[in-house]
């Protein structure tokens, strides 16, 4: 019997949310390390949009931006930051409960929090800012060439909280303190 005979199975249930979650922790493992290859494998390759217009208003709307436009964009904001840590503390997903009439899904919607410290050794005022985060990230499920492969891919993330403890200047370039 094939799986969708089957519907969606508590098996496929456990590894799609273990994949979700694998992906999630990658994005921020890729972006503590400057791991920028392992940045794109976890983002859509159709292109990606972050969103801040919750905290900034309409003009941080998200667009979508190719992959490597998004990559370039966090690579020019971490270029001037000595250390960053994100550290995920929560993360909850909105995957169907198993069920034989249920169809595995193709898309996903995922809540996470998000702590992040930074240090910058030049910002004025105190190297260091820490900030947390709620964050809305949807997951696409994408074709892979080996059937083992994460085929969960971040498509959009969305900032709809934020706080900040330290120097706001040291999420900064120098030029701009």
């Amino acid at each position: 019997m094939s799986s969708s005979e089957t519907g969606y199975t508590q098996m496929q249930w456990l590894v799609d949310r273990a994949h979700i979650e694998d992906a999630l922790v990658q994005l921020c493992w890729s972006l503590d390390r400057k791991d920028w290859d392992m940045e794109r494998a976890i983002l859509n390759p159709e292109g990606v949009s972050f969103d801040d217009s919750e905290l900034f208003g309409p003009a941080a709307a998200g667009k979508f931006v190719s992959v490597e436009e998004h990559i370039q964009s966090d690579m020019n904001f971490t270029s001037y930051m000595d250390v960053t840590h994100n550290a995920l503390s929560l993360m909850r997903h909105n995957l169907p409960q198993p069920g034989p009439n249920v169809k595995r899904p193709t898309q996903a919607a995922t809540e996470v929090n998000v702590t992040t410290h930074i240090v910058n050794e030049q910002a004025k005022e105190g190297k260091m800012a820490i900030y947390g985060a709620y964050y809305e990230i949807l997951v696409d499920r994408v074709e892979t060439k080996d059937e083992y492969a994460n085929p969960w891919k971040v498509t959009s993330l969305k900032t709809t909280k934020l706080w900040l403890d330290g120097n706001f200047k040291a999420m900064l370039p120098l030029d701009a303190q």
